[in-house]
């Protein structure tokens, strides 16, 4: 509990400072934890003077989450229950562009399975390098599964991740920048052909809502546009139901293929009108 107040207590952006997509993104954290019990909707005092500054836009998303602690609003020990487990994929963390990213291992440790790796961090997706963390009673079983399955990394992948976690552990710092400038370029050329884009606060896809002028099956769409301008993105469906008429795109790559790539994106909706 104590690491969860410190971690969220660090805010200083207040909620009217931020866009209007991560306001929305902030109030379905909030529905969902109240949503998954986390948060009591019984206990949340609507009256409170700090409910309402978070309303107004007064104080930080972190601010409110610590004084929602600290009013017992936010029931963490409900997930403090010693047979469950709860897999916290965190593969991007390195890559999280504002505030700094907090592992659900720092709040309930004992409960915990984290999954994570390099290929992200540091551009080693075919070393094939991951690991996981986790209580030892756990990680005792995985051992058992795993070592008969996959006998080691090979030593090249093996010396190769011990570089990066060793002398290029701040590697990710740079890659990270540039990512950003790749995001806000291709949000703003992709929205002025209309594209709405929710900007992204990590990793590096972006999802799209496919414009209105364009087939809006969003299997038509990528498949019509890798045939006419040869570009390849990921229909949205792909992730569900829900991600029915938009698409993904990666910008893991260099800014020079993703200029281009743009370009015949953008020839492809226009040409469409």
């Amino acid at each position: 509990m104590k690491m969860l107040r410190e971690e969220l207590s660090d805010g200083n952006t207040s909620r009217e400072e931020l866009s209007e997509e991560r306001k929305e993104y902030m109030d379905y954290i909030y529905d969902m934890l109240v949503d998954s019990e986390i948060v009591s909707s019984s206990l949340v005092d609507e009256n409170d003077d700090v409910y309402k500054d978070w309303e107004e836009g007064s104080i930080s998303p972190k601010e409110f989450l610590q004084y929602a602690v600290n009013s017992g609003w936010v029931d963490i020990s409900a997930l403090d229950i010693a047979s469950d487990y709860y897999s916290s994929d965190e593969i991007y963390a390195e890559l999280t562009y504002t505030g700094k990213h907090v592992s659900l291992a720092e709040i309930i440790p004992d409960n915990v399975i984290l999954i994570s790796g390099l290929s992200k961090s540091h551009a080693m997706t075919g070393w094939r390098i991951g690991f996981i963390l986790g209580p030892q009673d756990f990680i005792d079983q995985v051992v058992k599964s795993h070592q008969y399955m996959v006998t080691a990394p090979t030593t090249n992948a093996q010396y190769a991740a011990l570089e990066a976690v060793t002398n290029g552990y701040d590697d990710a710092v740079p890659m990270k920048e540039e990512y950003l400038k790749r995001r806000d370029f291709i949000i703003e050329e992709l929205q002025e052909v209309g594209f709405e884009i929710a900007s992204p606060d990590g990793a590096f896809y972006i999802f799209a809502k496919i414009p209105a002028n364009c087939p809006q099956n969003s299997w038509d769409f990528v498949r019509d546009l890798a045939k006419e301008a040869k570009v390849a993105l990921i229909p949205g469906v792909s992730f569900g139901p829900g991600g029915e008429g938009y698409v993904r795109m990666s910008y893991a790559a260099s800014m020079e293929n993703l200029v281009e790539a743009v370009k015949r994106i953008k020839d492809y909706v226009q040409s469409r009108k």
